[in-house]
């Protein structure tokens, strides 16, 4: 599997190959700004940005899907018996049913 924080800009201090600054006298560039490292050259940069802004996008998904199952399992107005049953059937499998 692809870990996109390596291939984030060499100078984001995110990337694990990020140098360590007090080894170097010179003031290190902003991170993207008219970079030529090569994850940003050939666009790796971008596209790790992108998988990173998803991964966080299906984490928030997961975590509002998680909210509104628990609020199925045990609203008493909403289904029937058998959906809150497998709503916590589910929410077992997933979560432990926390």
């Amino acid at each position: 599997m692809i870990n996109p924080l390596e291939k984030l800009c060499y100078y984001d201090e995110r990337n694990p190959d990020h140098p360590d600054k007090t080894d170097y006298d010179y003031e290190f560039p902003e991170p993207r700004d008219n970079c030529a490292c090569s994850n940003c050259f050939y666009g790796r940069d971008a596209m790790a940005l992108e998988m990173i802004a998803q991964a966080e996008a299906l984490r928030i998904a997961d975590r509002l899907l998680g909210k509104t199952l628990k609020y199925l399992a045990t609203s008493s107005g909403v289904g029937s018996n058998g959906l809150r049953a497998e709503v916590l059937k589910h929410l077992e499998a997933t979560e432990g049913g926390e």
